[in-house]
């Protein structure tokens, strides 16, 4: 959540104070009153190029109905009367879209609270022209080639989550920067699985100051009990005072998942994804410190191997096991490649690693690869049938869901290996004894399986098989312990 403690420069507060003696603002129902910006306000419009030439770029992680919109369009008109003749262009999903933005700064132009401040063109109500040349102007989503022709200094991106071609209008748009300038993205959260959340992911690292606006405060507010009743204990506050608390209660009971995403800045896919994007954050770390090339210290390193038949891929994960846990050391992703080719790379990395388990999903060309493994690297070789079931200590089967439908035996619990596996993964990065590279390709691909059903998108990007990989590393010693217990117990 923004902090919203910082000390602002005698010119910061100077241009919050003729924001509050230029604008007027109205609510839902018309009705006018002056402009008195909250603290989340106040915090973004300081960072605004007028206040501060060399402020950031900005990317407003916004819950719905905070005003980020007329907030924006105050900036962006301050901007347009400040320069003469500038171009700022309002990017949205559609047209209709752009025009609301639009309607925003126009309603404002005509509407100050100091007659005569901005002098618009009344005859245009398409775009928001001001007499000293400076335009408003809607770019559809569909058509970012069209910011092509300008010059600009202030960019919005209004909704960009669900812009349809985000990286060709974020392109075209920064390419109207070439003087230098101010970019404005504004959105609600559509899940993790677009440029959007890409963005939030590298902000800083791109030069983007990042103002989280969720409704209430998050490390208060509980989705599952009522939101008056929150309010009432003292619990909660919503962020903007002029929001329907009841209309938001219906919506929190309509769908809890959709209102996290909507109101309290919470990606859906959090709620879907077997592995959250924030605790793949949480676990980890810069390429710089984990990566290898070959095996380092006494440790014993392991390697997974999953197939993907319709995509033509297959993923080669190492991993290092230690006292403390579980480093990701290296990644080796595979496409177009045949058997030959992929039975020399298991030899090559065999050669720099000096694998304990070498684990091969068997579904699909894994089971012909696992003959060819098996006959040159003997036991340390395993293969997992996805669909077969493997029996887990009883005393276990609380780390293992309910949807895989349990069954006692004798003692035992069966369920599906291929969930076993996944819970085990999760279970050490939650317990903080698994930490992965920061690789973005493969968080993805790591992120994009399904809580439930375990599956993936079968997409080019985005298929589950690094999922499965790591999961197989893992799983290696767990396997080769099971295969130890049964050669002993058959021995009495």
């Amino acid at each position: 959540m923004t902090d919203y403690s910082r000390e602002l420069t005698t010119r910061q507060e100077n241009y919050i104070h003729l924001l509050q003696e230029v604008f007027l603002m109205k609510n839902a129902r018309g009705q006018e009153f002056p402009y008195r910006p909250e603290p989340y306000q106040i915090n973004y419009h300081a960072d605004c190029m007028v206040a501060n030439p060399a402020s950031p770029n900005r990317l407003w992680k916004k819950a719905r109905g905070i005003g980020a919109s007329a907030t924006t369009m105050m900036d962006a008109l301050m901007v347009a009367h400040r320069y003469k003749g500038v171009k700022i262009p309002v990017g949205s999903v559609t047209g209709t879209q752009a025009f609301g933005p639009i309607e925003w700064a126009i309603w404002l132009a005509d509407n100050p609270q100091i007659p005569g401040f901005f002098n618009r063109n009344k005859d245009i109500n398409s775009i928001c022209e001001l007499d000293n040349g400076s335009i408003i102007f809607p770019v559809p989503g569909h058509n970012p080639e069209a910011l092509r022709n300008y010059r600009t200094v202030f960019n919005v991106y209004d909704e960009f989550a669900f812009h349809p071609y985000p990286k060709k209008l974020k392109a075209a748009g920064d390419a109207c920067l070439s003087e230098g300038g101010q970019i404005n993205i504004l959105s609600t959260l559509n899940g993790t699985e677009n440029e959007y959340y890409r963005i939030i992911q590298h902000a800083h690292e791109m030069g983007y100051e990042v103002y989280e606006v969720p409704m209430f405060e998050p490390e208060n507010f509980d989705v599952t009990k009522p939101i008056p009743e929150q309010i009432a204990k003292g619990k909660i506050t919503p962020i903007s005072p002029w929001v329907d608390v009841s209309k938001l209660e219906e919506s929190r009971l309509y769908d809890p998942v959709i209102f996290m995403q909507e109101q309290m800045c919470s990606p859906e896919d959090a709620a879907i994804s077997f592995l959250s994007q924030s605790l793949l954050d949480e676990v980890c770390r810069p390429v710089r410190y984990l990566h290898q090339n070959t095996r380092v210290g006494l440790n014993s390193y392991h390697l997974g191997i999953d197939f993907a038949s319709e995509n033509n891929v297959s993923a080669f994960e190492i991993l290092e096991q230690t006292t403390a846990g579980w480093i990701h050391r290296a990644r080796v992703p595979v496409q177009k490649t045949d058997t030959v080719q992929q039975n020399q790379l298991l030899r090559e990395l065999d050669k720099a690693f000096g694998f304990t388990t070498i684990t091969i999903d068997l579904t699909g060309p894994g089971t012909g690869f696992y003959h060819y493994a098996k006959h040159d690297f003997g036991s340390k070789v395993a293969g997992i049938n996805f669909s077969t079931r493997h029996p887990i200590d009883e005393k276990e089967s609380h780390l293992y869901r309910s949807k895989d439908q349990v069954e006692g035996k004798k003692g035992k619990i069966t369920i599906p290996i291929k969930r076993a596996m996944a819970v085990n993964m999760k279970v050490l990065m939650e317990q903080g004894r698994f930490i992965i590279m920061d690789i973005a390709e493969y968080k993805s691909d790591l992120h994009s399986v399904n809580y439930s059903s375990l599956d993936a998108p079968r997409s080019r990007d985005s298929h589950g098989d690094e999922f499965w990989g790591t999961a197989l590393a893992m799983w290696g010693p767990v396997k080769k312990q099971t295969q130890r217990y049964v050669v002993h117990t058959r021995r009495y």
